[in-house]
């Protein structure tokens, strides 16, 4: 499995993400009979473990459906995007009364809260050429079993 865990590092991506909302969008694009584009397009609300086991996933099992029993992760990009999100203002009404004994002063109206600061949103994204394979799987840090990856997963 060391060659899996140095596979995943690959694709690592680090950061903060945000709770999920929807499963990653996966695209497969077959470039020739043992070569294929595999891209998990940024999403709002993904993590970044969910996209690296979603990219996992549909490797995997593209390489099992088209006989293959290994894949190498050729050139590996990653196409997180950031950016800031401001939240919106708050309205919020108010009333008051204040009273000396003989005057009674009642104030009412509109207060804006003051909004946080942007917060910084990470939009986890990987995309990869992918070479299969079969027989034995060579010994490189970017090669993965599809099967024993697919079994991890589980």
């Amino acid at each position: 499995m060391r060659s899996i865990t140095i596979a995943l590092a690959a694709i690592s991506l680090a950061g903060v993400g945000s709770a999920a909302f929807a499963a990653p969008k996966v695209s497969i694009q077959s470039i020739d009979a043992e070569t294929a584009r595999v891209t998990v397009a940024p999403q709002a609300g993904q993590k970044f473990p969910q996209v690296r086991a979603a990219f996992l996933r549909a490797t995997s099992e593209e390489a099992l459906r088209r006989g293959y029993d290994w894949f190498d992760l050729r050139y590996v990009a990653d196409t997180t995007r950031q950016r800031d999100v401001t939240p919106p203002l708050f309205y919020r009404s108010m009333t008051g009364s204040a009273s000396s004994g003989i005057y009674t002063v009642t104030i009412s109206g509109d207060a804006m809260l003051v909004p946080p600061a942007p917060t910084r949103v990470f939009e986890p994204g990987v995309d990869a050429l992918v070479t299969f394979g079969k027989g034995p799987k060579p010994d490189k840090a970017t090669t993965a079993d599809a099967r024993a990856v697919l079994d991890e997963l589980h």
